[in-house]
Formats: C-alpha cells, structure tokens, sequence
C-alpha cells in the first residue's frame, strides 16, 4: 500500500505531464503551415475532449481515493481516456478504415463497445458503477461530435487564437 501511494504521488506530475504535452502538441499542429484546416480543426476537438476527459478520471479517481471500488475504476477511465489516439492510428493502418472518419469511427465504436462490456461486467458483479458510464457517455459525444466541430465557427475561432499563441 505505501509503494502505491508513492507511485500515486508521482502520478500528480506524471499526469500534469501528459496533458501539458498533449498541449503543446496540439498547439504545433494548428500553428504550422496550413495547420488550420478542417482535419486539423477535428483533431483539436478530439484532443481537447481527451484531456478533459482524462483530467475528469484523474481527479475523480484522487477524489475518491478512499472507495477501492470509485478510485479503481475511475483510474481504469484514465486508461481508456488514453486509447482514442493510438486506437486511432492503429486503425489508420488498416487500408479498408483510411477512407474520411472511417478509422475514426471504428475507433470509437470499439471504445464504446468496450464501455459497455465493462458496464455489463460491473451489473454482472451486483452494481453499475458511474465511471464507466460516464466513460461511455463522453465517447458516444466524441464520436458524434467529431463528424461536426471542424465546421463550428467558435470553434474554429478558439484553435485560431490557441495556435496564434
């Protein structure tokens, strides 16, 4: 228990590491040359939702540290927070899934289906818990989401003063 503490402690900077990283990475996509298109425009959207969703398991899983049952399962939403990027190039790679949002659907769709394999594994167990359905809930708007932000004037507007920075 005192190891996983420890680790827990480091996880602070660990965390503010991946997000301030995924930051700056985003913000070198949209500031170089002819990084403001409509490609570019959906991938921040999805890059904004993932660290906000990502921070939103973080903190909830610090939050409820104290409930084994809460804390796990919103540290295994951290995880899952972290699979659309490389679900989504691993998908790239497949010829038949290049095509527009294709790769990009299936992506989501296998996250989707995994939330809800955990949401049945938990109501098979005797309770549903709310990380996993919070989990399910933030892929089914990112993947609708994704088909229309690149085409949101505010949107657009916002990553233009971010990549402006």
């Amino acid at each position: 228990m005192g190891a996983h503490r420890k680790l827990g402690k480091i996880s602070f900077l660990l965390a503010l590491l991946l997000v301030m990283s995924g930051l700056m990475m985003m913000h070198l996509m949209l500031s170089r040359q002819g990084g403001l298109n409509p490609f570019t425009y959906m991938i921040s959207f999805l890059d904004v939702i993932f660290h906000t969703r990502f921070i939103f398991f973080y903190v909830s899983a610090i939050k409820d540290r104290q409930n084994m049952q809460l804390h796990a399962r919103y540290m295994a939403g951290t995880v899952l927070a972290l699979l659309p990027p490389g679900l989504g190039r691993a998908t790239a790679l497949i010829p038949a899934l290049t095509e527009g949002t294709l790769g990009l659907d299936v992506t989501y769709i296998l996250l989707e289906l995994t939330t809800i394999i955990l949401i049945i594994d938990d109501k098979r167990k005797g309770k549903i818990y709310p990380p996993y359905v919070i989990a399910f809930f933030f892929f089914i708007f990112q993947h609708i989401a994704l088909h229309f932000a690149a085409g949101w004037p505010i949107w657009q507007k916002l990553m233009n003063a971010f990549a402006a920075l």
